[in-house]
């Protein structure tokens, strides 16, 4: 009979202390509660860079000299080059030279487009031919940019002359000045050409703005105004406390720019990092009681990140029985 009644009173002991220890809601907060975490490594492949750089020498000559040699240089080991506008072909990739010979009076506009894996990269030299008169009339012609993503855009087109009295363009208008810049909208890979008169005859310049295939693809560009792309599209607008945040994706498969911006805000007490000296604990953010409207750390559901005060939170005391 001792023995049940002993039996009994220690079952009833264990209730007593699982309804008084067991309860996060009711439980006193001077028990000493700490988290640990452990660091961990998240490792990301960026995308490959690449660069290519052009020089022409000499870029500038008088007849009867008319030949340069284009060097150019790479970086980030690209897959494949390419020539555009007064020259064309397949480039070496790891850099080289090339020989233009026979150039008449004239202005040529070289450009070389390197690829890798969805990334390009671009480079142009411009070489001016003069005629062997005295005051003879030269023209040049320069586009900005000179290499336009898929679908086209805009690019501003700037000429120049020397003893000329007037400029014309075949398809952009020069209003006859001998010098200026102008914008063109094009879709589709274009040249320009514009010709320059004077007392001792005339000169020509022509330049082409390469609008890149579809096949190429673009990257995402995050720019300074936020929910704006450059040469892609935004998907994914969000305006936070602090910052906003959206994407550029990239045209005919380039990788996604994520984009942020400060808004300039303060960050609330239980989203920005740090514990706020309150005296209760040593807790930040979603692992203070005083974070979560029921006051519980280990529910994620009751997380209130914009409360702007990590005190006034009672921390239950979790015994594992």
């Amino acid at each position: 009979m001792k023995n049940i009644l002993k039996n009994l009173t220690f079952a009833a002991l264990s209730i007593l202390m699982l309804v008084v220890f067991a309860s996060p809601k009711e439980a006193s907060a001077t028990f000493v509660y700490t988290t640990h975490s452990m660091p961990y490594v998240v490792l990301a492949t960026p995308p490959p860079s690449i660069t290519v750089s052009i020089t022409a020498n000499p870029a500038t000559m008088t007849l009867p000299t008319n030949q340069t040699v284009l060097s150019w240089t790479t970086t980030g080991t690209p897959d494949s080059c390419s020539g555009f506008s007064s020259w064309s072909g397949i480039k070496t990739a790891t850099g080289g030279s090339e020989t233009m010979s026979g150039l008449a009076a004239g202005s040529y506009q070289y450009q070389i487009v390197c690829f890798k894996n969805g990334v390009t990269a671009t480079d142009q030299v411009t070489v001016v031919v003069n005629n062997s008169q005295q005051n003879s009339i030269t023209a040049t012609l320069t586009p900005n940019p000179g290499t336009l993503p898929y679908g086209g855009g805009t690019s501003t087109l700037t000429w120049g002359s020397t003893n000329a009295t007037s400029c014309t363009g075949g398809t952009f208008n020069t209003g006859g000045a001998t010098a200026g810049s102008t914008q063109v909208s094009l879709t589709t890979t274009t040249t320009y050409t514009v010709t320059c008169i004077g007392g001792a005859g005339s000169a020509q310049a022509q330049a082409t703005v390469l609008v890149l295939p579809q096949n190429v693809p673009i990257n995402g560009v995050c720019t300074p105004t936020h929910f704006r792309c450059a040469a892609g599209r935004s998907t994914n607008n969000v305006t936070g406390v602090t910052a906003w945040t959206w994407d550029c994706a990239g045209i005919g498969g380039g990788t996604t720019a994520s984009c942020s911006e400060s808004t300039g805000a303060t960050p609330p007490e239980c989203s920005d990092g740090i514990d706020n000296a309150d005296p209760e604990d040593t807790l930040i953010d979603q692992q203070d009681p005083g974070c979560h409207s029921d006051k519980d750390p280990n529910n994620a559901a009751s997380y209130l990140p914009l409360k702007n005060s990590e005190k006034n939170g009672v921390k239950p005391i979790y015994i594992e029985l």
